[in-house]
């Protein structure tokens, strides 16, 4: 089930409510971004999944500016960014988290993103921070323990026998986005790197793309892409004992 089913306002009745009340001329205004389109249904269109990515993007940033708390404010621009972001959000309904709980913390994710200091990879951003925030709710004392058999970090393609690191046998799964932020903290991986690893994983299944989309944000090339994505992959793999002491 999507989320947004529990809005009980589809994606169409809420762009007719917004453009019958010419929302989208308001926030212009305050977004010049987003005059690139015409409404709010044109802007659903522009933010679909096969959409060029740098413009997604651009977009998509606006849209979180004018719903965080510290920016805009503003609770149509929040349940505009839950009907963009729910394919993405289906990802963590399928690893066993409540809908209900997901859309409560995704919403609280919206209003309070960083986009002072965040200025791409929205849509990333976001998933990644709901889906850190739902794993220490749910479990907060797996998030503290980390000793569990670690698979092939779900980035590229189902775990296989040789990818894993077995620290403690018959233990749970290694909570991926644990050790990515582990990772940032410590300088394991630059920034870039890890942003272009985060931005891959979720894009595989938001955006139905992979290095391509990675490729077009970051202004690269696809093998540059995997060169650095496969590096940085690597580099956590080599890191996981350090990870599991810590």
């Amino acid at each position: 089930m999507r989320i947004t089913c529990l809005l009980g306002e589809g994606r169409c009745e809420l762009a007719d409510r917004l453009d019958a009340a010419d929302t989208l001329t308001r926030w212009a205004c305050a977004e010049p971004s987003l005059g690139c389109v015409s409404s709010v249904s044109e802007l659903f269109r522009a933010l679909q999944p096969d959409s060029e990515p740098s413009r997604w993007d651009t977009l998509l940033g606006a849209l979180l500016r004018l719903a965080a708390a510290d920016g805009g404010g503003d609770d149509n621009a929040v349940l505009v960014v839950l009907h963009v972001v729910d394919r993405g959000a289906d990802r963590l309904c399928r690893r066993g988290f409540d809908p209900g709980l997901i859309l409560g913390e995704l919403t609280i994710q919206i209003r309070t993103f960083p986009w002072r200091t965040r200025t791409r990879a929205f849509a990333a951003n976001l998933l990644l921070d709901t889906e850190h925030a739902l794993c220490r709710e749910v479990n907060p004392a797996r998030m503290r323990t980390r000793r569990r058999a670690i698979p092939a970090l779900d980035l590229f393609g189902d775990p296989s026998p040789r990818d894993e690191v077995n620290a403690d046998p018959g233990s749970d799964d290694l909570d991926l986005v644990d050790l990515l932020l582990w990772a940032e903290r410590t300088g394991i991986l630059a920034a870039r790197d890890l942003s272009m690893l985060v931005e891959y994983y979720y894009a595989r299944e938001f955006t139905g793309a992979g290095h391509e989309h990675v490729a077009q944000v970051y202004g690269v090339n696809v093998r540059t892409s995997k060169r650095r994505c496969a590096a940085a992959l690597q580099a956590l793999r080599a890191a996981v004992p350090q990870y599991l002491a810590s």
